[in-house]
């Protein structure tokens, strides 16, 4: 399928994810199904590298970075957690970021922060780089910016009176805006929420979300069926069509609706990799029992699986490569590697309750409900 844009069309290969398929698909997937190896990396407790149980993390390879939710200061760590620096800039100054950290990640060595309206970039050594602010856009909001190459952003965007032509906007570093992305015909940018004064309900616009895998942004609304991409070239596509059948979002349902009738379904986030598309669904509805929902599509045999294991009662992938808690990305780094934490509590009361390896028995011996969270780095077969 080809999108069309203001500058460059490309197509590409559409990858149609059957969700009525997923469901059919429900059970168990063990994690060495699609990974070779899973390390868990105990981040070091003293005081300077404390950080809170709630961060957004990245990784290139030789460095850890996470940034505390709350605080905003960000802790870089070596790939065996212990701590290198603190890059605490927290603020309003002109090398400064907002504490409100929407992702990080890295280009080029150094790392990038993303805040809702910015990039701000440091290098390893915490020294700031460049600060890219968001473009502005004649009748439109901005906002969730993401790096594409060398001098290339993407940043959604939303118009508040609720006339979305476009979704995104393709922009360097002097703010010189070189692509509008329009908006899939499909997307429910907008829907009538319950609520307001009285009896009243209010309208409300969302932006696309956007994520980056790689050199392209991917940009979807949450109750759209598709998902685009643009990279660095500015060529857009949709990369992915959902179809969610019965389960679809209907046109014209409000909030209240949405958590009184257990029907709907609708992506809520994803971590993409080479292989595999890792979602996390906005589950309105009850599927055999579940009420979260983490769904796992294969690239390369179109496969569409929902993951549950029934025994346990638990989502995401069953670590049995070492025997940890069930594995979940939060991130990717390159083509193969994922990343997620888990908090010191709850691993340490995994481990008092099902059987693990000698190495995770070591790393939970080392360890008490106020250490720093633990990242667990997955790579993918």
């Amino acid at each position: 399928m080809v999108v069309v844009s203001c500058k460059s069309v490309e197509t590409t290969k559409t990858h149609i994810i059957n969700f009525s398929e997923a469901i059919d698909n429900i059970g168990l997937i063990n994690l060495s199904e699609v990974a070779k190896s899973i390390r868990y990396v105990p981040l070091e407790t003293r005081e300077e590298a404390l950080i809170g149980e709630y961060v957004n993390i990245s990784y290139d390879g030789n460095y850890i970075v996470a940034a505390d939710i709350l605080t905003g200061i960000i802790k870089v760590f070596d790939t065996e957690g212990r701590l290198i620096r603190v890059i605490d800039r927290v603020g309003r100054g002109p090398e400064e970021y907002l504490p409100v950290i929407v992702n990080l990640s890295f280009f080029n060595g150094n790392i990038i922060v993303m805040t809702s309206r910015e990039i701000v970039e440091y290098d390893i050594s915490g020294n700031y780089i460049r600060r890219i602010a968001t473009p502005a856009v004649e009748g439109y909001r901005v906002g969730n910016p993401t790096i594409i190459g060398e001098n290339q952003y993407t940043a959604a965007i939303f118009d508040i009176t609720l006339n979305n032509e476009y979704c995104a906007v393709v922009y360097d570093s002097m703010l010189n805006i070189n692509q509008r992305i329009a908006t899939p015909g499909n997307t429910k940018s907008q829907r009538l929420h319950g609520g307001g004064i009285g009896s009243a309900q209010i309208i409300r616009a969302f932006p696309a979300k956007t994520f980056q895998y790689g050199e392209r942004s991917l940009l979807f609304y949450p109750e759209s069926e598709e998902i685009l991409y643009v990279n660095k070239t500015h060529a857009i596509d949709t990369a992915f069509i959902i179809e969610y059948g019965g389960y679809r979002v209907p046109d014209g349902v409000i909030t209240l609706d949405l958590l009184n009738n257990g029907r709907y379904i609708s992506l809520a986030s994803f971590v993409e990799s080479e292989d595999f598309l890792f979602m996390d669904m906005n589950t309105m509805a009850t599927i055999n029992g579940i009420r979260r929902s983490y769904s796992l599509y294969d690239k390369k045999t179109g496969k569409s699986s929902i993951l549950y294991d029934e025994a346990e009662n638990k989502t995401g992938f069953k670590d049995n490569i070492v025997g940890g808690p069930e594995f979940w990305p939060k991130s990717v780094f390159g083509k193969k590697t994922l990343l997620s934490d888990i908090s010191a509590l709850s691993l340490i009361e995994f481990a008092e309750n099902n059987t693990v390896s000698k190495d995770l028995e070591k790393i939970v011996s080392a360890m008490d409900e106020n250490s720093n969270p633990v990242i667990a780095i997955v790579e993918l077969k």
